[in-house]
């Protein structure tokens, strides 16, 4: 028997949107790292591959949406700052909407947009690995 599970009531919930920014804000947190290593480590690193990988990245981008109130709320489901303030306004909270206003809050944009950027950096990130690890993932029956 198979069982087939709608996708959407994963994308309503923003439960995927929670995983895909778990994922950014690491992927490129982490990159970011080793490219700083590279740098420091006086020609230790000598691949000029990783190098051109490495510094094709924006990581410019990592610090519009870093805003640790909001990582911290994606990792561990908690509504409130480390100062105890809410982390959607008031007059943005909307339980009709996924994450009920936190994205509208915290970046002045709406879900879909939010979600569009994210999945966007997403892809031009695993696009640039893919690159330089010169293989492909066979995703969705895709050749």
């Amino acid at each position: 028997m198979v069982i087939m599970f709608p996708v959407f009531p994963i994308y309503e919930s923003g439960l995927l949107l929670r995983l895909e920014y778990i994922t950014y804000h690491y992927v490129l947190a982490r990159l970011e790292g080793i490219m700083n290593y590279c740098n420091a480590s006086n020609g230790l690193v000598n691949d000029p591959n990783i190098l051109k990988m490495l510094n094709s990245i924006d990581y410019s981008k990592l610090k519009v949406f870093r805003i640790s109130a909001f990582r911290n709320c994606m990792m561990h489901f908690g509504l409130l700052s480390k100062e105890g303030q809410s982390l959607i306004d008031e007059n943005v909270l909307d339980l009709s909407i996924p994450l009920c206003g936190l994205i509208e809050t915290q970046f002045n944009i709406d879900y879909e947009q939010f979600k569009n950027k994210i999945e966007a950096e997403l892809a031009q990130i695993s696009d640039v690995l893919t690159n330089y690890l010169d293989f492909e993932l066979l995703l969705n029956g895709k050749q």
